[in-house]
């Protein structure tokens, strides 16, 4: 979903799985805006709370504009997002501690993906 300036993307459960693919979701994002012609440096957070949303378009208009997500991870991510000086994607510890058993997975599969990006 995209609000404004904001990319929004969330999983259904909290599973491994499920957040490596937001990971690299997020990765991708990221290194194809900052790729373009224009170098647009991005910067967010992934962050585990809860959210509702309410879809309400239509099945015969997709793209009709009337959906809304709210939420305590729309404001931690908000929050983190605009605390950081930097470009990039801050992951909020308690992700990690959902996913802890898969965590030195993710450490490889994190290295994997960097190393991707420099050969893109």
């Amino acid at each position: 979903m995209i609000i404004s300036d904001t990319i929004i993307l969330w999983s259904d459960d909290t599973s491994y799985p499920s957040f490596y693919s937001i990971v690299k979701a997020v990765r991708n994002i990221i290194w194809k805006c900052f790729k373009t012609q224009y170098n647009i440096a991005l910067r967010g957070a992934i962050v585990m709370d809860s959210v509702t949303i309410f879809d309400n378009r239509k099945a015969v208009n997709q793209k009709a504009i009337d959906a809304s997500i709210i939420g305590k991870a729309i404001i931690k991510a908000y929050e983190l997002g605009n605390s950081l000086e930097w470009a990039g994607c801050y992951i909020s510890p308690e992700c990690f501690a959902e996913n802890d058993s898969s965590f030195e997975l993710f450490k490889v599969e994190v290295v994997i993906l960097c190393l991707r990006s420099l050969t893109i």
